[in-house]
């Protein structure tokens, strides 16, 4: 059983115990974190319910790098609702980990709705390649909202708006992404389906 502060575990004479570590760094935790998002991941693909998308692994970080989330903390705010979201998250995983060692996983549904990526759109440039707009207001913040042809997408510095010309409904997701921006990525696109198990 894992303990912030120390570890219980079978002594010589079988009696449990408990042994005081020291606090975990910056990169045990870094390393902890990426360990169960990687069992998780493996696991999920093994039953078939994720596929690796090994062109676009946008946060595949490498965890022997030393400061590997310092870029993206640096782009990045805080957030009560993204802080709660992470604490529910949180929870969602160690359950997750609870049950998976328990060998007590529940059954999952015979389908469910699922995105897969199609797309990335950068913003708006000139020839010069500077930026003359930015995504328009009723998409920022609308991750997994529907985006349908003939919608407002972007807003250009002159106030122009500039719609959606695809040719399917799509989802964005990584919206204006602060840890994008200096790719002018402005989002990626996906398509809703279903995945029948």
């Amino acid at each position: 059983m894992l303990f912030l502060e120390g570890v219980i575990t079978n002594n010589r004479f079988d009696k449990a115990v408990f042994i005081q570590t020291k606090a975990a760094g910056h990169k045990e935790l870094e390393k902890l974190v990426h360990t169960i998002s990687q069992r998780i991941a493996n696991y999920l693909e093994r039953r078939g319910l994720i596929q690796r998308d090994m062109e676009n692994g946008y946060l595949n970080l490498p965890v022997d790098d030393e400061d590997s989330l310092l870029h993206l903390q640096g782009a990045s705010v805080i957030r009560q609702d993204i802080l709660d979201w992470m604490e529910e998250m949180t929870g969602h995983i160690l359950d997750f980990v609870d049950a998976f060692n328990a060998d007590n996983l529940p059954e999952l549904p015979a389908e469910y709705q699922a995105y897969t990526y199609v797309e990335t759109l950068t913003l708006p440039m000139d020839e010069q390649g500077e930026r003359i707009g930015m995504v328009h207001k009723n998409v920022q913040d609308q991750d997994f909202k529907p985006l349908n042809p003939g919608d407002p997408i972007f807003t250009l510095f002159s106030g122009e708006e500039v719609c959606w010309q695809g040719d399917y409904e799509a989802y964005p997701h990584f919206i204006n992404e602060a840890a994008y921006y200096d790719n002018n990525l402005a989002m990626s696109l996906g398509k809703k389906i279903t995945v029948t198990l």
